[in-house]
């Protein structure tokens, strides 16, 4: 009411229209829409699937040979070189 009031000064329209803006148009969000039976069933394959993806992460390597584990070594860059 106040921003479309022709006698006040544009500088208050504009303020009160930018306040205004935020409960007068409706915000982009994302929905997702689940097809699954119900959401405990879809819940407990994810945390099986994370379980099975500790699991594979634990395993030993199998030819018992060391893998090295240091990182390389830094690759000079001239973006952060000091002149």
């Amino acid at each position: 009411m106040i921003y479309r009031d022709p006698q006040l000064s544009t500088a208050v329209s504009m303020r009160a229209a930018g306040l205004a803006i935020a409960y007068e148009t409706p915000k982009l969000l994302a929905t997702a829409i689940i097809n699954e039976s119900s959401f405990a069933e879809l819940l407990d394959r994810r945390l099986k699937r994370i379980e099975e993806m500790k699991l594979i992460e634990a395993k030993p390597n199998n030819g018992g040979e060391k893998v090295d584990a240091r990182l390389p070594p830094p690759i000079p860059d001239r973006r952060f070189r000091r002149i």
